[in-house]
């Protein structure tokens, strides 16, 4: 990380959101941490140079934000404030490398959520230029995964991710467009977060339109009630 020869150590800290640099001395002891912050429950790292510029770059995968973080590193073991990148649902581990062959660092990202497809972010013919996947949600973080199981019975539960503790609302409606639910969940907090049903065993058995509605976005998901 500081271009000395030495190893050192990277990592990601879930409760702080940062990610940790420990500069190795080289007889096998760290260096005191240094730390950079990044997105809402960070779980996975990866080092490579992202802008060519042959200094080690980070890019770290925040499983509660659903955003990739990318800090540029300065070549002295610090990291320039991170870029955020949205991603599809629960981002669990990253990694960097050349997976299209034109010489330029690329990172992808798996995620829980993606049906074992990963998310690319492509670093392109510019230094420093990525650009976003084509089915990235929005960086602010706010998710909704919707009805799980789906179908569900009465024990089902809604899952979905805020990014902070802002006012948050979830909502039911029936094909008739009746809202049939509405739940204030923004004292939740950051994080994944799964509501049980509560009101299922009254719900009759047909479809179901979810929103979670977040600032000024509202997202949409379809559910399935069974008996």
């Amino acid at each position: 990380m500081n271009e000395d020869g030495r190893l050192d150590l990277v990592a990601v800290c879930w409760n702080s959101r940062v990610v940790s640099v420990l500069l190795g001395n080289g007889d096998g002891t760290l260096g005191a941490r240094t730390d950079f912050k990044v997105g809402n429950a960070p779980v996975s790292a990866a080092i490579g140079d992202l802008d060519g510029d042959g200094k080690a770059d980070v890019a770290v995968a925040n499983a509660g934000g659903n955003t990739l973080s990318v800090l540029l590193g300065n070549g002295d073991g610090t990291l320039a404030p991170r870029t955020d990148y949205g991603t599809t649902y629960y981002p669990a581990s990253v990694v960097m490398g050349d997976l299209n062959g034109d010489g330029w660092a690329d990172v992808a990202a798996a995620c829980y959520d993606a049906n074992g497809i990963a998310d690319l972010l492509n670093i392109g013919s510019a230094p420093g230029g990525v650009s976003p996947p084509g089915n990235a949600r929005a960086p602010d973080g706010a998710s909704l995964r919707g009805l799980r199981p789906n179908p569900s019975g009465a024990q089902g539960s809604v899952d979905f991710s805020l990014p902070d503790d802002r006012p948050a609302r979830l909502e039911l409606f029936d094909v008739g467009g009746r809202r049939v639910m509405e739940r204030q969940v923004g004292f939740l907090g950051p994080g994944i977060h799964a509501l049980p049903l509560g009101t299922g065993a009254q719900l009759p058995a047909g479809v179901y339109l979810l929103r979670l509605t977040h600032g000024n976005r509202a997202l949409t998901a379809r559910g399935v009630i069974v008996r």
